[in-house]
């Protein structure tokens, strides 16, 4: 596809042509980036209200029901990795993962990225500037 592909793509944005496709670039990642995270949110209010649910259907008892006000207690199990590179048995990935799942409904409640490096932050720190807000700190 190369350069002029990908500026085809980037007017498809609504992003005006003639300035770094870099930048263009940074910014359609940028907007997909946040899009993405506010659907991930979104599926996991809906996953906490579907785990709360299935948590008060599954009470037998109020001794199995920990309420407290209008919150009610859920169980949750815990899975995280850091990625191996290679060989198998190293783990010196860049990057990592942690997600929380429902006890009843074994949806993802919660998750958690973990990166070693971070662009923005290496940039500033070479230029002597304050990082901008990257939202991932």
């Amino acid at each position: 596809m190369g350069i002029d592909g990908l500026g085809k793509i980037i007017e498809l944005f609504g992003i005006a042509s003639g300035t770094s496709y870099d930048m263009k670039w940074k910014t359609i990642q940028d907007f997909i980036g946040k899009t993405q995270e506010k659907v991930c949110q979104q599926v996991i209010e809906e996953n906490i209200a579907e785990e709360i649910c299935l948590t008060k259907e599954h009470a037998t008892n109020n001794e199995l029901l920990h309420m407290h006000g209008n919150k009610c207690s859920i169980s949750v199990g815990m899975d995280g990795a850091w990625q191996k590179r290679r060989s198998g048995c190293v783990y010196n990935s860049q990057a990592g993962h942690n997600f929380m799942l429902g006890g009843l409904s074994k949806l993802i409640l919660g998750l958690q990225v973990f990166s070693k490096k971070c662009k923005v932050c290496s940039i500033a720190r070479k230029t002597i500037h304050q990082p901008e807000s990257t939202d991932v700190h």
